[in-house]
């Protein structure tokens, strides 16, 4: 069973963490701060995986195209300090609702959040993917694994 299987078995509304994935889980974790979910779709405010012995430049490498397909829009390496140990990554802002996604690492934890620009600066906002694809993403924010 693979990290976003087990991930999606233990799906529900609060703070759910899980270890593994089985043999091709690697040691890599998942957790997430989930406010609903329902037999589609899930509704979080932010997801973190981690990948033991990933490096910062194999993180960066990947997880554009990986997460980004993911999420259904693409995301660009807007920051990389290795000194300050990680990388941000954002996708545009939506014109329309103001909110982009932000992926941050260190190389061996990865997260995703979205945000919404406003009058008074940026405020962090929950965001919903089908189950199908908040597997995907799980499976993206676990790429380029050492």
């Amino acid at each position: 069973m693979t990290l976003a299987d087990e991930f999606d078995r233990h799906l529900r509304p609060g703070t759910v963490s899980v270890s593994g994935g089985g043999a091709q889980g690697g040691g890599a974790s998942a957790s997430a701060d989930i406010l609903d979910v329902d037999r589609l779709g899930v509704s979080l405010r932010g997801l973190r995986v981690t990948v033991p012995g990933r490096t910062l430049r194999e993180a960066v490498g990947a997880l554009p195209e990986a997460v980004g397909r993911a999420l259904g829009e693409p995301l660009v390496v807007t920051e990389v300090a290795p000194v300050l140990g990680g990388a941000v990554l954002r996708s545009p802002v939506d014109r329309q609702d103001r909110e982009f996604y932000e992926v941050r690492t260190d190389g061996e934890g990865a997260s995703v959040e979205r945000w919404r620009v406003g009058e008074e600066g940026r405020e962090r906002v929950p965001f919903t993917l089908t189950r199908k694809d908040l597997g995907r993403v799980v499976k993206g924010l676990g790429a380029g694994g050492g």
